[in-house]
C-alpha cells in the first residue's frame, strides 16, 4: 500500500486543489507527488526567509527591557512610536515572528519557577512585530519575558501578502515537477565513487528568489 502524502495545512502556503489547477492537472493521479512538492516548496520559503510565514499561535521567551527600535531599525520594520523606557523596564518588546495579529498573554519571570502576568489591556500591535503595553511594562532582564501571540500572515487580514507567497510557492512547485519529470536536480555538484554529477547552478528561479527576498528576515548586525 502506497504512502498517503498530504499538504501540511500548518505551514503550506497553498492547497492541493490550487496547485492542481495551477499545474493544469486534470485528475488526481499525481496528487501524492504534488502534495510532496507543495510541502517542499513551502518549506523552502519558510527556511529561506527564516520566518514562520503562515499565521499560527506561538510562544517566545525573550529578553525584557531591550530597545526594540534599534532591533527593528536593522530591518524588522518598526512601525510604532509609542514606547517609553526607564532604568528598570520598557513598554515595548519585539516578537521574533511578525506580523502579530493577537497578543494572548504576556508574562515576566518573577522567580526561577514563577511567571506573573503583565497587564495587556489596550496593547498596541505594530506592523513590524512590536508589542506595546499601555497599562504595564516589560521588566529588564535576560530571558525573563514570555510572550504568547498569534503571528504570521493571516487570511482576511494579509491577503495581498499571502497571494504573493502563494504565487511563489506555486511557481516553485511547478519548477520542481518539471525537474522531476525531466530528471533534473538543482544545487551544488556532487561526486561519489569517482563519478561526478553536475546539477543546475541556479537553486531557484529568479522570480521565486525575488519573492523570497521581499519577505526575508534581515540580519541584525
Amino acid at each position: 500500500m502506497s504512502e498517503v502524502i498530504e499538504v501540511d495545512a500548518t505551514y503550506a502556503l497553498t492547497t492541493l486543489e490550487r496547485a492542481r489547477s495551477y499545474l493544469n492537472l486534470p485528475d488526481n493521479e499525481e496528487d501524492a507527488t504534488v502534495a510532496m512538492l507543495v510541502n517542499q516548496a513551502s518549506g523552502v520559503f519558510n527556511r529561506r526567509t527564516r520566518r514562520v510565514l503562515k499565521s499560527r499561535a506561538q510562544v517566545f521567551v525573550l529578553d525584557g527591557g531591550s530597545n526594540p527600535r534599534a532591533f527593528a531599525s536593522s530591518g524588522y520594520g518598526y512601525g510604532g512610536g509609542y514606547g517609553y523606557y526607564d532604568a528598570y523596564s520598557y513598554s515595548e518588546i519585539v516578537s521574533p515572528e511578525w506580523p502579530v495579529t493577537t497578543l494572548t498573554r504576556a508574562e515576566f519571570r518573577d522567580s526561577p519557577t514563577t511567571w506573573r502576568d503583565l497587564n495587556i489591556d489596550g496593547a498596541i500591535l505594530s506592523p513590524g512585530g512590536i508589542v506595546y503595553l499601555q497599562m504595564d511594562a516589560f521588566p529588564r532582564g535576560r530571558l525573563n519575558i514570555r510572550l504568547s501571540v498569534t503571528a504570521g500572515y493571516l487570511v482576511g487580514t494579509h491577503d495581498a501578502e499571502l497571494a504573493m507567497l502563494e504565487q511563489g510557492v506555486l511557481r516553485l512547485t511547478q519548477t520542481y515537477l518539471m525537474d522531476r519529470k525531466n530528471v533534473i536536480a538543482r544545487g551544488s555538484s556532487i561526486s561519489s565513487g569517482g563519478d561526478s554529477i553536475v546539477l543546475l547552478s541556479t537553486p531557484l528561479p529568479s522570480d521565486v528568489e525575488d519573492i523570497i527576498q521581499q519577505f526575508a528576515r534581515k540580519s541584525v548586525s
